[in-house]
């Protein structure tokens, strides 16, 4: 499901830190770099036993850099790090006066970066402790890199590792080092030996020397020590354009480039076959035709990708058996899971396909609209029977004129509509007034508010409900469709009609702008017939038909984990003699003007609203409803 995928993976990467590394675009960056520990000789210019310093320059929010800040003979900084139009951009620059000095390395962590400086080159060293707290087993690492330099001799590094309890080392002069730290990235790695040893669980170093000046796309695969049970407590991760573990062959001006490292989890099938036959693994949302084979649970097999990947498996009523692979964070194409199916012989025979409503079976043809004027159309008590797999039906209910449209869409084994479809019309009754809104639409989804096109309509039916219509719906830039919620009822209250909905459950309402309505929009443009049946719930009122406000809300959280809502018109209720807007309106200025919703000016200079008559006004530009 293609749309479903664009959306999950806008909304899933605030979902995810939790087993995600941290700040994994480098989209958010420090004001002021962290410290880097400093040895030295033991003079008062270098402290033998370390002093934290802080780098230079700028380093992505949750990491640290290599940047250099250090005094040997005389204080040195020194830039390595840099945020290059919103892209992490490393680089290695020779430090020192002419001979004396060395090359520094460009590089990011999660952990402590340490270094010891000394006018005796040879006994120069650097390197990470610590990390960050992990408690996931992710199965590979992958980013976006890019190498501009022409040091094709010097190897770029891709260093992560997770591990548990502590290791003990010393860091300090290379030929004599004497500084015990914990968790010192050599000693964990197996490159030095540690005093005392904790567990490492997975690991990966992988080395590049050069991209071709463009960008590409990187995937390391961790390699576990343990099995599945064994799960780390702790994480770092190094990025280096340098060659990091020999200093010797570090490069003046080697540069890096990265973007949107982050860790994949894997949640799709490895392998599959049924009765000792292998079968090819499907795509995402495919189907298997096996309905020559009745089905034998003892027949089945499969493997899943993913460390702590699991997949399950339902078997309904026409044998059709769904498989899902699910795991804790997103895979490559950025979903947690995924559903294969396979069918099985079933025994039953065809079912012609049928449209139910309330239980009538209606006549199925292109040619003609059928009359239903006598009823007043409803949302519920529809049944579609008998309609292939591959089918999709959606409703598209008109609520200016009382016509259904009900689109038979064919779908692909991906989800997209091919473009092959059915409409076939049903005329229920017309209403007997229709009133349409101009105020303006606000979505907000986990406290983020935008503004979107559509417009309401509310319709009036002759038993009294109403179908509240927003045309055109939209997430930002991708288009939902149209919304119809009916069987509103109202109550008026001081001459304005409050509209309110409790029950939220079991309400179909999501549907797609008919084919053909906008040239520019095909099948598969529209987000609505990927939803299918959601949930809303509305409180909404309005003033005859000048002012309109409406709370909806979109329960999406079975899908997506989310409630999206969206509010229609600007408007401040008042209640009383107290009231809030007089606070608010003082806040902004000493009086304001008081408007009828015809533009009738009926106070100048107010400093109340007390005394005026029940009803809805304008004031700074907002509805007021005064009760």
């Amino acid at each position: 499901m293609k749309k479903i995928g664009m959306l999950w993976a806008a909304l899933v990467a605030l979902t995810l830190q939790a087993q995600q590394l941290p700040n994994y675009g480098f989209s958010a960056w420090k004001t002021a770099c962290g410290n880097t520990e400093a040895f030295g000789t033991g003079t008062m210019a270098s402290p033998k036993k370390g002093e934290m310093r802080q780098r230079p320059g700028v380093e992505p929010d949750g990491w640290n850099g290599s940047s250099i800040n250090q005094k040997v003979i005389m204080e040195k900084q020194q830039q390595l790090i840099y945020n290059d139009n919103g892209l992490l951009k490393m680089t290695s620059v020779y430090v020192g006066v002419g001979s004396m000095g060395s090359v520094a390395p460009g590089f990011i962590t999660l952990g402590t970066p340490w270094v010891y400086a000394s006018s005796t080159l040879s006994d120069c060293d650097g390197g990470v402790y610590g990390g960050i707290n992990f408690a996931y087993q992710p199965d590979a690492l992958t980013g976006r890199y890019k190498r501009t330099d022409s040091n094709t001799g010097e190897t770029s590094h891709i260093i992560a590792y997770m591990w548990n309890s502590e290791y003990s080392s010393k860091v300090g002069k290379k030929s004599n080092p004497d500084q015990v730290r914990t968790d010192v990235d050599r000693a964990i790695l197996g490159k030095t030996t540690p005093t005392s040893a904790g567990t490492l669980v997975a690991s990966c170093d992988y080395t590049f020397t050069s991209t071709g000046g463009d960008w590409q796309e990187i995937t390391v695969p961790l390699n576990y020590v343990y099995s599945s049970s064994v799960a780390p407590q702790k994480l770092n991760v190094i990025i280096s354009g340098a060659d990091y573990w020999d200093r010797s062959k570090m490069v003046d001006g080697t540069t890096l480039y990265a973007d949107d490292i982050r860790f994949v989890y894997y949640s799709t099938l490895a392998s599959l076959s049924y009765n000792g036959v292998s079968l090819t693994v499907p795509e995402n949302e495919a189907m298997v035709d096996l309905s020559s084979e009745s089905f034998d649970a003892a027949k089945l097999a499969f493997t899943v990708n993913g460390r702590t990947a699991v997949g399950n498996y339902t078997l309904n009523e026409e044998n059709l058996l769904t498989l899902t692979v699910t795991n804790v964070g997103a895979d490559s194409d950025n979903l947690s899971s995924h559903t294969y199916y396979l069918q099985f012989a079933n025994g039953q025979e065809e079912v012609a396909p049928t449209i139910m409503f309330e239980g009538e079976a209606l006549l199925v043809d292109e040619a003609q609209t059928v009359d239903m004027s006598h009823k007043v159309y409803s949302s519920e008590g529809w049944n579609f029977e008998g309609f292939a797999e591959n089918i999709r039906v959606i409703k598209k209910y008109d609520a200016r004129s009382g016509l259904l449209t009900i689109i038979v869409a064919e779908v692909s084994a991906e989800g997209e509509f091919t473009g092959n479809y059915k409409e076939y019309k049903y005329q229920f009754e017309a209403p007997i007034k229709v009133t349409t809104f101009s105020e303006p639409l606000v979505i907000t989804l986990m406290d983020v508010s935008t503004d979107s096109e559509g417009r309401i309509v509310v319709a009036e039916m002759s038993n009294g409900t109403r179908v509240l219509m927003i045309n055109d719906f939209a997430f930002g830039e991708l288009p939902v469709g149209d919304i119809v919620i009916d069987g509103l009822t109202t109550n008026k209250v001081d001459g304005v009609d409050v509209y309110t909905y409790q029950n939220t459950a079991n309400i179909v309402k999501t549907m797609m702008i008919a084919p053909g309505s906008n040239a520019d929009l095909s099948f598969n443009d529209y987000l609505g017939p990927m939803l299918g049946d959601i949930t809303l719930a509305i409180s909404a009122e309005s003033y005859k038909e000048e002012a309109f406000h409406a709370l909806i809300s979109i329960d999406l959280t079975d899908l997506l984990g989310y409630t999206v809502d969206v509010e229609a018109g600007s408007v401040i209720k008042v209640e009383g003699e107290e009231t809030g807007v007089e606070h608010t309106m003082q806040k902004a200025q000493t009086t304001y003007d008081v408007y009828t919703l015809q533009g009738v000016c009926v106070r100048k200079a107010a400093k109340t609203l007390k005394g005026l008559a029940k009803g809805a006004y304008i004031v700074n530009g907002k509805t007021v409803f005064l009760r």
